[in-house]
């Protein structure tokens, strides 16, 4: 989503740029409201920058505490995103404050990890820091 704001910024380079190029010796007008349309896309896209912010995912994987996961079941959920099937699991979590809970996530499976995913198996999940209830499985490690 943050591409929205670097796309922002490139037109208001852009329309920076072209005012800067055709402007002449006299007071036009266009170039004022040219110059003026660059510092407004400019402080949109930087407040789009700023509210978009990070996902859970992104936050979780960089800032989460890693947790050790036990497969209780796994099904399919018939769907796929970007190529990737995604997975219905419960999960028996390990957490060294809370002891175990068992929780019901669906995530997008890397077609790599899809061997490995099967009853029984451990995973690595993270959990959001902001909002606990969102778990995510690490993927990477």
């Amino acid at each position: 989503m943050r591409i929205i704001a670097v796309i922002f910024w490139v037109i208001a380079v852009s329309l920076l740029v072209y005012a800067l190029v055709t402007v002449d010796n006299s007071k036009d007008v266009g170039t004022t409201l040219q110059i003026l349309g660059f510092f407004a896309l400019l402080i949109l896209g930087v407040l789009f920058w700023v509210s978009v912010g990070e996902d859970g995912r992104d936050r979780a994987m960089k800032l989460g505490e890693p947790l050790e996961a036990v497969i209780i079941e796994v099904e399919d959920t018939s769907i796929s995103s970007h190529g990737l099937p995604q997975l219905k699991f419960t999960l028996e979590v390990a957490s060294p404050d809370s002891g175990t809970a068992r929780i019901e996530l669906k995530e997008r499976v890397p077609m790599s990890k899809l061997g490995s995913v099967k009853k029984g198996e451990k995973l690595v999940v993270k959990r959001d820091p902001e909002d606990e209830s969102k778990i995510y499985v690490d993927w990477q490690a």
